[in-house]
Order: C-alpha cells, then structure tokens, then sequence
C-alpha cells in the first residue's frame, strides 16, 4: 500500500456569500486533491475545533476529498480565522480563510444642544436606523 499526504487545500465558500451579515449562514468548503488513504477533514475556529456548526461529513470524488462547513455567523465571527485540515497516516495538510463579517450597530447616539431645529439624517443602508429627537 502505498501512503500519500494529502494535497494543499482550498477552502472557498457558496456564492450567496459574499457579502456575509451576522446571523446569516456562511457554507465553507474545504477540498484537498490527492491522499492516500483519503484523509479525514476537521475544521477548527481560531485554532480551536468548532462547536455549535454543521460539519458535513467528508465525501471523496475522483482522488479529490471534500469537506463543508455550514455555520450561522455570530458577532464574534468577523476578523475569526476558520481552518480546516485534512490529515491521514501520512501527514497532513491546512488551509484558512479570515471572515469579515457584516453586522448590525449596538446602538447609535446622537446629542443635540441646540434651540435651534435641527435635521438627522441616516446614511446607514442597513439597517435602517429612526431617529428620535
């Protein structure tokens, strides 16, 4: 039998998200071309291994090894680096992509001193923000 380390992988992610805002889900696939035997996929959150995310089990198709990573984005999750690592009894091999995150304001506010009218205006696409003075 002959024994291959899996190859460098790539990890890419669905094409709806691009743009990805808190507490959408976020599909990463990780793919790894050659490996012998097929290696196992583990997929790890700023080092860590993840919790309270969807791990598709690992699929091999034609030598190259898939794994996929389905996830809701928290807060926390931009600027986190994902990783995931293929790994058999020959070695292994990683990759890992840094999310960047859109979310939604705390809170906004605004101060105004002044007995004069005064307009507010949102520049915020979204969400959008009412303003109360």
């Amino acid at each position: 039998m002959r024994i291959v380390i899996p190859g460098a992988p790539v990890i890419s992610t669905d094409a709806t998200s691009r743009d990805p805002r808190e507490s959408e889900h976020l599909r990463l696939t990780c793919e790894s071309a050659g490996g012998n035997p097929a290696p196992n996929v583990t997929w790890y959150r700023n080092g860590a291994p993840l919790e309270g995310a969807t791990v598709v089990p690992a699929t091999v198709k034609f030598g190259t090894t898939s794994g996929t990573l389905d996830v809701r984005l928290r807060r926390d999750d931009d600027g986190a680096n994902f990783t995931c690592a293929f790994h058999n009894d020959a070695g292994s091999a990683t990759a890992t992509t840094r999310l960047s995150v859109h979310c939604t304001p705390y809170a906004v506010s605004i101060v105004v001193n002044s007995h004069r009218p005064t307009q507010l205006i949102s520049t915020v696409a979204l969400p959008r923000v009412p303003w109360a003075v």
